[in-house]
């Protein structure tokens, strides 16, 4: 007989293998204790992540030092983009269509008060 353990055989799998017990080791064991360090919370909150230490150092990195003025022209603009633009999102092709159709409809109404001023 061989000198090692007796193996474990579970549905046709060998589970005391060499192999076994490294990927065991390899991918379960950090991924159990880092969700053990977390205390069971994989993702934050926009808010959280926000407020954390490096979005705001990546923050000051791309627009500067935050001050009473920056924050003011940074909420103006987005006043702006959100609430007072007016602009039309349809393509070209969606507005002819769009003129298109008003037209037939107007041809079509034109044409029943010309039938209702007939009878």
């Amino acid at each position: 007989m061989a000198g090692g353990p007796k193996p474990i055989v579970y549905r046709r799998m060998v589970l005391n293998s060499k192999l076994t017990v490294f990927y065991t080791l390899l991918f379960v064991v950090p991924s159990v204790a880092a969700f053990a360090w977390t205390g069971g919370r994989t993702q934050l909150s926009k808010e959280d992540l926000l407020k954390s230490e490096t979005a705001k150092a990546k923050a000051r990195e791309k627009y500067g030092p935050e001050d009473e003025e920056r924050i003011k022209e940074r909420r103006a603009m987005m006043q702006k983009v959100l609430f007072e633009t007016k602009a039309d999102m349809r393509t070209d092709w969606a507005i002819k269509r769009d003129e298109e159709r008003a037209r037939k409809k107007a041809l079509q109404q034109q044409q029943q008060q010309q039938q209702q001023q007939q009878a």
